[in-house]
């Protein structure tokens, strides 16, 4: 069975250049940032490919192993719906916040990450939730879940009940709570480490890497996309 997945590039969000590999990429450098461009494109094909084919190899080794990652792990939201996965990463200086946003076929529509001053990863966990909610409010997105592997957080959040919060949290609850009827419809679920393991990724590796802003997939390292491949495989709706 296949493997594909949609690649966007460079994208701003509801006008993305979307590539479909394996592809040719079928461009004429005029211009060398162009060109540079091409090349880094044609670099993140050729990856997708290497490990497309890793993974493929190593499911035919393993047969008994489920091919829909999704059955067990990350799932699409419902059709409408888009999901956002949140993580927060602590650093010797405050911490990383990460965020990954998916519509409801598992095409990713924006990955970023922030850098914050918390130092308190649950607190840190909140402000991740507060970026993810404010980014969905300026991109107009009415219906969204977002998850993530923060108990607490996720607890306080879906019902409304701060008495196991971090007080230094709860500034950042009640801001979300005031953006939330801008929504048509929003929820807050809590997963698995296992299950948010993108975010995590992504979070780790911007703290060890100090990139802080809207990330590309040809700066993505091969463990990251692999992941995302992994992941891209459709799930059940939750």
């Amino acid at each position: 069975m296949g493997c594909r997945i949609d690649l966007f590039i460079n994208s701003s969000v509801g006008n993305p250049l979307v590539l479909s590999a394996p592809q040719s990429l079928m461009m004429h450098a005029v211009h060398p940032l162009l060109h540079e461009t091409v090349e880094e494109i044609n670099s993140v094909i050729n990856r997708f490919n290497e490990t497309k084919n890793s993974i493929a190899l190593d499911l035919a080794s393993h047969p008994s192993r489920p091919t829909n990652v999704n059955g067990q792990g990350w799932r699409t939201p419902l059709a409408g719906f888009i999901k956002i996965n949140t993580d927060a990463a602590l650093s010797k200086r405050g911490s990383c916040l990460a965020m990954v946003v998916r519509n409801d076929v598992g095409n990713i529509l924006l990955i970023r990450t922030f850098k914050s001053e918390i130092e308190i990863l649950e607190v840190a966990e909140m402000e991740a939730i507060l970026k993810a909610v404010q980014v969905a409010t300026s991109q107009s997105w009415n219906n969204i879940c977002i998850e993530s592997d923060a108990s607490a957080v996720i607890d306080t959040l879906s019902s409304k009940n701060r008495k196991s919060l971090h007080w230094k949290a709860e500034h950042l609850a009640n801001h979300i709570f005031q953006l939330i009827p801008m929504f048509d419809n929003v929820s807050f679920v809590w997963t698995a480490r296992e299950y948010n393991n993108l975010a995590h990724l992504v979070g780790q590796w911007a703290k060890n890497s100090s990139f802080f802003g809207e990330v590309y997939l040809y700066s993505l390292p091969s463990f990251l996309l692999r992941r995302l491949i992994q992941e891209s495989v459709r799930g059940v709706a939750t």
